[in-house]
């Protein structure tokens, strides 16, 4: 989540491209939630620092001024 919330960073002053498209890295596609990460997480203000930085991550993707494609693949 935090290396998407990076790269959106990088994109909003990108002047020079048009859209931007996301794929996974090896088989699987995730949503953003490290599972280690979300399962390690056993209080309630942590799980609000997480959701929040997920719902931030996603609306500055929504805004940017690009075209946004996903490549979503993996075992079904």
């Amino acid at each position: 989540m935090v290396d998407l919330n990076n790269c959106i960073g990088e994109l909003k002053n990108w002047t020079t491209g048009k859209g931007v498209i996301i794929c996974a890295e090896g088989d699987i596609f995730s949503s953003g939630g490290y599972l280690p990460t979300v399962r390690s997480i056993l209080n309630s203000q942590d799980a609000y620092r997480m959701s929040t930085l997920m719902h931030d991550t996603l609306l500055r993707l929504r805004e940017l001024p690009l075209v946004t494609a996903t490549i979503v693949h993996g075992k079904v």
